[in-house]
């Protein structure tokens, strides 16, 4: 029997469309060998960084590189770093990255990457799905560690940032799904979000990452949040920043944003030169100049210890904003001007609202500047008379210490009326979910008020019986 013509021209195309698919998913790993960023003539015996990123940026082999696995360049390239190799990479210039690849370092207390001029250190150029980890950026001439524009589901994992100044640690730009997990951010400074700045971002997602020592001459000394929706800041510590607006942490024209499980706290706004309008110590939340609605949503975290010359030492909230909060700890906040909020300072024309279970008390300056609107007034606990025209009084919470979480938070004492004062439907239901800010379980039939559950061990003893078995007795 002749063969079918038509059945043996599909079985060649099936063929080639296969081939054509493995060789466009297919994965090159290539392996940096030199510390140098020298050009390839003055340089021949090793790969540099430079040399592999431009090696997956074009898809074939540069310089002295090399790769280890015999795939082809694909959409899973991977950039490895040699065993050999420690301290500190010196760029001449930044690097630009234009496709998608995975830079893995060997630990960010191993490797340094530097740039000895500006602007930057990587700058993602259009090149999705890249994934940036286990590395120390470090510079006092760079104005970026790293710029990510027009490039979605970046992910940077495990890094350190320190010492950019001028510009921000990191900036995203029209970045869409970009994520931050495990980073450390300390020492930069610029003049929007001097660590981080987030702008026109959708579904963007900060987590389990400190922000501390950091400077903006505008807003968000530690994030800065700007146009932009669905965005998540979860499991993160805050610390020791400071900016004219938001010392920690700021909002500004953004939607949809939850603040959840973070520690903001020892941040100040401070003047900016020429201008008396610092405001928002630990937070800023503003909408102006917006015709979009702004919806904020803060639960599980603690605001403490942080403080403003003029208004608002904890939180700031104005035009046209809405928050939610559920859950919270404000306390041990401070404002210069008596009466301008020392734990929130809300600006006619922003919507604020108490859910249930937050605590604002102990705020040098008053702990609200005006009465805020409460769905749930009998489990929020105000210490002074400025947010409810009542006063709960002092709320017995122990210091700011590690009490067993990814953050530092506030612990009820045993003789706290806030335990077992919370309204336990909203412990237990979306967004708390039954979990507390260090992620422990809530109680089911009654919780605590804020965001720390207290967790009654009791006190037992033990009466030995003859029969050699014990009763054990709980007070």
């Amino acid at each position: 029997m002749k063969p079918n013509k038509q059945f043996t021209l599909s079985c060649i195309a099936i063929a080639i469309c296969q081939a054509l698919l493995i060789q466009s998913s297919g994965a090159a790993t290539v392996t940096v060998t030199s510390q140098s960023d020298e050009t390839p003539l003055s340089n021949p015996d090793g790969c540099t960084l430079r040399d592999a990123i431009v090696s997956t940026n074009t898809a074939s082999v540069s310089a002295d590189c090399t790769t280890s696995t015999s795939g082809t360049f694909g959409i899973d390239d991977t950039i490895l770093f040699s065993s050999s190799l420690s301290g500190t990479i010196s760029l001449n210039n930044e690097i630009m990255v234009t496709t998608t690849v995975e830079i893995v370092g060997p630990g960010e207390d191993a490797l340094t990457l530097d740039n000895t001029s500006t602007p930057r250190v990587l700058f993602l150029n259009e090149a999705d799905d890249v994934v940036v980890s286990d590395l120390t950026f470090n510079s006092a001439a760079a104005v970026n560690a790293i710029y990510v524009l027009n490039s979605d589901n970046v992910v940077l994992r495990n890094n350190r940032f320190t010492n950019f100044d001028g510009g921000h640690g990191v900036y995203a730009y029209n970045s869409n799904g970009f994520q931050m997990e495990n980073c450390i951010l300390a020492g930069n400074s610029g003049s929007v979000g001097g660590a981080l700045n987030i702008r026109r971002a959708d579904s963007f997602s900060v987590t389990n990452s400190l922000f501390y020592d950091n400077y903006a001459s505008n807003q968000g000394g530690g994030i800065s949040v700007i146009d932009s929706t669905n965005g998540v800041i979860r499991a993160n510590t805050v610390s020791g920043n400071s900016a004219s607006k938001g010392g920690g942490i700021s909002v500004f024209r953004s939607n949809n944003i939850t603040i959840a499980d973070t520690t903001i706290s020892g941040n100040h706004s401070v003047d900016a030169p020429g201008l008396n309008d610092d405001r928002g110590g630990g937070l800023f939340l503003s909408s102006t100049g917006s015709t979009e609605p702004s919806n904020i949503f803060v639960h599980n975290s603690t605001i403490s210890g942080n403080s403003s010359g003029l208004w608002g030492g904890g939180v700031y909230s104005s035009n046209r904003l809405s928050s939610t909060w559920v859950n919270n700890t404000i306390v041990n906040n401070y404002v210069t001007m008596p009466g301008n909020g020392g734990g929130i300072k809300l600006i006619t024309g922003a919507g604020l609202s108490l859910g249930a279970n937050n605590i604002i008390a102990n705020n040098s300056g008053g702990d609200c500047d005006q009465l805020l609107i409460f769905s749930d007034q009998a489990s929020n606990w105000i210490g002074d008379d400025s947010c409810t025209g009542e006063a709960d009084g002092e709320p017995m919470l122990g210091p700011l210490e590690d009490n067993k979480g990814p953050t530092l938070t506030h612990k009820p004492l045993p003789a706290s009326k806030l335990n077992r004062a919370g309204d336990t439907t909203a412990c237990n239901d979306t967004p708390i979910n039954g979990l507390d800010q260090r992620g422990v379980k809530r109680g089911e039939r009654t919780c605590t008020i804020g965001a720390v559950e207290f967790i009654d061990n009791g006190s037992f003893f033990t009466i030995p019986m003859n029969n050699g078995k014990s009763i054990i007795f709980s007070l």
